[in-house]
């Protein structure tokens, strides 16, 4: 099998950062940006004419957030499916990262799904931060501009992950998470609609919590493993990986494990709050303290 990126000679800075496929995958970005929008105003029309808001939701958060839903089934199912699909992911969760795994999700035979998926999620971010206005915004400004500064980040690494056809599987991966921001906006509905005390609602929150800890914090070890057994940002894998990139651009790949940070941050806080409700000693269901 053909086991390396596909990059020919050296690589100029400008080459490096624009390589060829560039405008193609911000052309796909951009078709998607234009579909998500398109979906929060028609949303947002049909609210405006036909109900009024219960919750303290705007129409144009609600707009948004059912949106945000679409985004999430859609990537979740496709990322999944792709997942179970390609070899050499599915070999890295059976060996639980070990070496091989780890240098085949950097440098095995290219992953044309990455071509067509990242752009999907780019393209619901821009729009996402186009309708800023439309946000429900947190009671704490540190969360808002960790969400501006996430897709931003997003938006930078992706599409050169994806156009040098390196450590996409990594990204895809990182996508099929959004599984869990399913139940978030089911639990924005029932807040907004006053059915925060039905057994539903405590079911969706049990579901957000499940499928956070799965997805985000124990499906992230094996990853770590791999990136330990084969770190895309040391240096003698980058030359043997990546050898018409300069040195510099591996330090970009350290971005892969700032949301792994950030879920066992959020994972411990699910952790304890799924203890204390087995203890009994909470009254409220789990996924209110979440955002």
């Amino acid at each position: 099998a053909d086991t390396h990126c596909t990059m020919s000679g050296h690589l100029t800075v400008f080459e490096a950062l624009f390589p060829a496929g560039t405008l193609g995958f911000w052309l796909t970005s951009l078709a998607w940006t234009v579909f998500f929008l398109a979906v929060w105003g028609v949303v947002y029309g049909v609210l405006k004419t036909t109900w009024t808001p219960t919750g303290s939701a705007s129409c144009a958060t609600w707009a948004l957030k059912l949106a945000m839903l679409v985004h999430h089934i859609i990537v979740s199912v496709a990322s999944f499916t792709v997942m179970f699909q390609d070899e050499t992911t599915r070999d890295l969760f059976w060996c639980f990262g070990c070496a091989e795994a780890a240098k085949n999700m950097i440098i095995s035979p290219p992953f044309h799904f990455a071509t067509w998926l990242p752009p999907i999620t780019i393209g619901y971010m821009a729009a996402d931060l186009i309708l800023i206005k439309s946000w429900m915004v947190s009671k704490s400004q540190t969360d808002n501009y960790l969400m501006i500064a996430h897709h931003i980040g997003s938006m930078v690494v992706w599409p050169l992950a994806v156009t040098h056809d390196c450590c996409t599987r990594y990204i895809v991966i990182l996508i099929s998470t959004e599984i869990s921001s399913i139940f978030l906006t089911v639990k924005f509905i029932f807040e907004q609609t006053g059915r925060k005390a039905g057994l539903l609602f405590k079911v969706n929150g049990l579901l957000f919590s499940l499928s956070f800890i799965v997805v985000r914090v124990l499906a992230a070890v094996p990853q770590l493993v791999a990136m330990y057994n084969a770190p895309p940002f040391g240096l003698r894998t980058w030359n043997s990986a990546m050898p018409d990139l300069p040195n510099w651009g591996r330090f970009i790949s350290l971005a892969l494990l700032i949301p792994h940070v950030m879920n066992f941050f959020w994972g411990y806080k699910v952790t304890m709050g799924i203890i204390a409700i087995f203890r009994g000693s909470r009254k409220r269901p789990l996924s209110e303290e979440q955002q």
